[in-house]
């Protein structure tokens, strides 16, 4: 009776178990495709990708030798790649865009539609 119990336990774990250890796995292919794609737009440009970050379906990464920045974003099976010479840039800034829910006749939200890097050329 013991070794039945076991045997029924280990497998309910198992299952249980198993959608986690896929989703972990595709979500690590995903991160690491996307950080491929970023490392082939910077030797392109003769860069190496010495700091990055993932955030979903987006990557941006930064040479600090060359001083440059790469970013690649995937989504719908469009790839979106973006480089920037950060010498050539003189200032850069977040920029965040908000709307305004009106949840009841006191209370409203504001909601982060998106948030953005914004940089100013050198070359005006």
């Amino acid at each position: 009776m013991n070794t039945g119990s076991a045997t029924i336990g280990a497998i309910i774990t198992i299952i249980c178990v198993l959608p986690f250890l896929f989703m972990y796995m595709s979500k690590t292919k995903k991160k690491k495709t996307a950080l491929q794609t970023l490392q082939q737009l910077a030797s392109k440009h003769d860069c190496k990708i010495s700091q990055y970050d993932f955030l979903d379906h987006m990557v941006i990464g930064i040479d600090t030798d060359k001083k440059c920045l790469f970013f690649t974003k995937k989504e719908n099976d469009k790839n979106t790649n973006q480089f920037i010479d950060l010498q050539t840039v003189s200032m850069c800034y977040p920029n965040k865009a908000l709307r305004t829910i009106i949840v009841s006749d006191k209370k409203k939200n504001s909601v982060i539609e998106r948030v953005e890097l914004c940089f100013e050329s050198k070359n005006k």
